[in-house]
């Protein structure tokens, strides 16, 4: 049973999939995985993400919401929700669009489930490139996920009850998460 759930927002490149795999390292389960019509990059697998092709994802009846994200599309189905409450003692934790964290809080509301909204700053512009260069992003491809990081600093502004984390170390950010974490009942 889902007791609480940790949501992630962030610009790409912020460090989201490092925290997540830390949290799955240290709660050995509980990571709702996403589904992406977007190609693996490079060493992903569908431990990672479920990949899937816009034919198959358009016969999905247990998607939660369906989201277009740099030209590709990302849901999150009510059965990855399920397998993932399996896998820990009452944690889980997914990576979701800022405006996000409110439909969540709202739809396990009845449920008793308490929802711990956490958002990633966006680190400047030089170190986000920087970032995705490393990972294998083209140049146009990095320009884009600058403009719209700005978007998602914007819209994490206007949601509610978000935990704002600064760009710090990737071992800093996972204690602040840990800490959040200990402090929800």
């Amino acid at each position: 049973m889902i007791k609480k759930i940790l949501t992630i927002t962030g610009a790409s490149g912020v460090g989201k999939s490092t925290l997540e795999k830390r949290l799955l390292k240290h709660y050995g389960g509980g990571r709702v995985r996403t589904i992406t019509t977007r190609p693996p990059r490079p060493g992903e697998t569908d431990a990672d993400y479920d990949f899937q092709t816009l034919e198959s994802l358009a016969k999905r009846t247990d998607l939660l919401w369906n989201v277009p994200i740099h030209g590709h599309r990302y849901c999150v189905a009510m059965s990855e929700f399920d397998k993932a409450s399996k896998e820990t003692n009452g944690l889980v934790f997914v990576c979701i669009t800022p405006e996000r964290h409110e439909f969540l809080a709202e739809r396990f509301e009845d449920a008793g489930v308490q929802c711990i909204p956490i958002h990633l700053v966006h680190p400047g512009d030089e170190e986000l490139a920087r970032r995705l260069k490393t990972r294998g992003e083209a140049d146009d491809a990095i320009a884009r996920r600058l403009a719209d990081s700005v978007e998602f600093e914007k819209t994490a502004t206007q949601v509610a009850n978000l935990h704002r984390i600064p760009p710090v170390s990737p071992e800093e950010v996972f204690q602040i998460v840990l800490r959040l974490i200990e402090a929800t009942p």
